[in-house]
């Protein structure tokens, strides 16, 4: 169990954790409450600055969550896509999981995007974003997956796909000077999705 000043909701991973509990000190300041989210998948609002790093720490934290789901479900997904005939619904329900714990992941969000050279192991970052720039295509190239995808995983999920993608996309496109990972999975990225260099 985390402490109360680090919970969260799963299904409000970008709102902020409950302040009143004050661990960091006067980490989350009065400018940066003016929000209920502490990231966001607007990339050209200017960001939030929190001290000591918090977003970053923070993002990481969520975000390791949200890839152990991802992790943990994707087998299924791998049952969709090559053995569809022999889905039941169970499995059919952790492939959903699998896609809604894919999308939004803090450490792409702003403001952690906007200092990525901080975050620690970049390049598993962006091989990892790059699986799931891959997968939420096929789950709308592959028939099962795009079943699943309109009747299980909620009405707003299209929405927040579509701002993975973008985000994900930025990590990539902005990382790709810097890391040579990074560099190789834009270039598989911008092939999948038809972008320009």
């Amino acid at each position: 169990m985390l402490p109360s000043h680090l919970r969260w909701q799963d299904n409000q991973d970008v709102a902020f954790a409950d302040p009143s509990h004050n661990a960091f000190g006067d980490v989350y300041t009065e400018e940066s409450l003016q929000s209920n989210y502490m990231f966001t998948p607007d990339l050209d609002t200017p960001p939030a600055t929190y001290p000591f790093a918090a977003d970053i720490q923070t993002a990481l934290l969520r975000t390791r969550y949200s890839y152990n789901k991802y992790v943990i479900h994707r087998p299924c997904i791998f049952k969709a896509l090559h053995h569809p005939e022999s889905m039941t619904r169970e499995d059919a329900e952790g492939a959903a999981e699998c896609l809604k714990a894919s999308v939004k992941w803090p450490i792409a969000l702003s403001p952690p995007c906007t200092n990525k050279r901080l975050v620690p192991i970049a390049f598993f970052w962006s091989q990892n974003l790059l699986g799931v720039l891959i997968l939420l295509h096929l789950s709308q190239q592959h028939p099962m997956l795009g079943r699943i995808r309109s009747s299980l995983c909620g009405q707003r999920f299209d929405v927040e796909a579509s701002q993975t993608v973008t985000v994900y996309l930025d990590w990539l496109r902005d990382m790709k000077k810097i890391d040579s990972t990074a560099n190789w999975c834009w270039n598989i990225a911008r092939l999948v999705y038809q972008l320009d260099d």
